[in-house]
């Protein structure tokens, strides 16, 4: 049980790491960058 939930955690974590990063790449101004 306890890897299941350090497993669940660390993948909770990378889901807040990749909402963070999407938000980033969402508010970038110059938005043809991300496109080329």
């Amino acid at each position: 049980l306890d890897n299941w939930r350090r497993r669940a955690s660390v993948f909770n974590d990378n889901v807040k790491d990749i909402s963070c990063l999407r938000k980033k790449l969402i508010s970038i101004d110059n938005r043809a960058l991300l496109y080329d």
